[in-house]
């Protein structure tokens, strides 16, 4: 019954070698039902793979990608249902045997506490948090139990209400040097003409995972005279691949440029997906965008 206590699944996410080895399971997995020709690319790391499909938007082969970690937030999701529903049977069982579960909820509360504070590398950490707060919501909900810890930890300032898992996470936002180095780049991408357009404190909360209010409008045109999504989408890669913002793959990256960016007018960006699988080389201004990236 204390296996909820254990977060066996948690810990296999901040493990590195295990986490690399259930992504390698799932690739195998998923490279078992497509035709073998048809992969282009396998990147177990990243846990991606590269695959040609026809696209039915386009009528053509597109190249596609499949990630093994949305298979893997997927089972993490199934492991926080089933670790509210183990928490509701010691209670029943607690009931049953008019015993005190408030030691039993004092020791998952030091444990989430412990987990916000593990790290997760190769993993969005976003996605555990999340799930910890669901835990934590359940037993705030269910069994009035309020932890004395308010679900924040070095590596993570954010109230929970304020929190977003489609923002960007900067890695190093817990640091006086990183919070300087956020505002600089603020500042180099709003000097005329303008990158972005939107308040410094829309665009510190894009990247620091807080709820946005009306999100960062891009305001790069390509030749046609639309903002181009082909440089925004090279501009998040970019500070990925430089390891300024944690990397995101696959339907976590269409999600966090969906909901933090906005085109030149303010509207909302569609087939991010799309657009990823056909951007070009060098796309619209895009020495002006790395080199303002290289100066952070």
């Amino acid at each position: 019954m204390d296996n909820f206590l254990e977060f066996k699944f948690f810990k296999i996410l901040d493990d590195k070698e295990s986490l690399l080895e259930l992504k390698k399971e799932y690739i195998f997995d998923f490279c078992g039902k497509i035709s073998r020709d048809s992969i282009k690319k396998i990147d177990y790391d990243n846990g991606v793979v590269e695959f040609d499909d026809y696209d039915f938007e386009k009528s053509e082969i597109t190249v596609f990608v499949y990630s093994a970690l949305e298979d893997i937030i997927l089972d993490l999701e199934r492991e926080t249902r089933s670790i509210k529903n183990d928490i509701d049977i010691l209670v029943e069982r607690a009931i049953i045997n008019s015993s005190d579960i408030s030691v039993s909820f004092k020791n998952l509360e030091n444990i989430l506490v412990s987990l916000t504070k593990r790290e997760y590398l190769g993993f969005p950490k976003e996605h555990v948090l999340s799930s910890l707060a669901t835990i934590l919501n359940h037993l705030k909900i269910n069994y009035n139990y309020y932890p004395t810890f308010d679900f924040t930890e070095d590596n993570f300032q954010i109230a929970l209400d304020d929190y977003s898992p489609h923002s960007y996470r900067w890695i190093s936002i817990n640091t006086e040097v990183g919070k300087l180095s956020l505002k600089k780049f603020y500042s180099l991408l709003t000097q005329e003409p303008k990158i972005v357009e939107c308040s410094e404190k829309e665009f510190i909360n894009a990247f620091s995972q807080s709820k946005l209010s009306n999100g960062i409008k891009w305001l790069i045109k390509g030749k046609n005279g639309q903002y181009s999504k082909q440089s925004l989408i090279q501009f998040i890669d970019y500070l990925m691949a430089n390891k300024y913002i944690e990397t995101k793959n696959g339907k976590d990256f269409n999600e966090s440029v969906r909901y933090v960016f906005r085109d030149n007018n303010g509207l909302l960006i569609k087939n991010v997906s799309v657009s990823k699988s056909s951007s070009t080389k060098v796309p619209a201004e895009w020495d002006r965008i790395k080199d303002i990236v290289n100066r952070i």
